[in-house]
């Protein structure tokens, strides 16, 4: 973690494999770091402390997001599934699947409704709510070629 002036402020270590993606809340207080290590871990940056760690997925965790609120992580897997979690209890929330291959980034939009993932040549939208997917946009495969499905 690095200060104003360009400094590091301390190292936070505890994964066991690379660290692939961090994502930071908005009031800056927590982030939650992605590994190849299968787990998610939620850390307090004020201290440097850990505060838990997330395992469920069965392969590399690539890419992670932070709802606005700060409260629910949404992480992105090679296991083909993306997981909500609850990132005061560590909490597993759902898991989102029909994924064809390994999900190599997930956003959160603005409102913390919805999560738009990268699977592959293809974006999905679903709501985090329900588990729902919303629709699928295919053809990524060049410029002027995104279409709905």
């Amino acid at each position: 973690m690095w200060g104003l002036t360009g400094h590091e402020l301390r190292t936070l270590t505890g994964h066991t494999d690379v660290v692939r993606a961090v994502a930071v809340t908005r009031d800056g207080r927590l982030a939650v770091s992605a590994s190849n290590d299968q787990r998610l871990k939620v850390w307090d940056l004020v201290s440097g402390r850990a505060l838990r760690t997330l395992t469920g997925h069965a392969g590399s965790v690539w890419a992670v997001a932070v709802t606005p609120d700060g409260q629910r992580a949404v992480s992105a897997s090679e296991d083909k599934t993306l997981k909500v979690w609850e990132v005061e209890s560590g909490r597993e929330l759902r898991t989102l699947t029909g994924h064809e291959g390994s999900v190599w980034a997930v956003a959160v939009t603005p409102d913390g409704r919805l999560a738009v993932w990268a699977s592959g040549q293809a974006l999905s939208v679903w709501e985090l709510a329900s588990g729902r997917e919303l629709r699928a946009l295919t053809g990524h495969s060049g410029p002027g070629s995104m279409r709905q499905r």
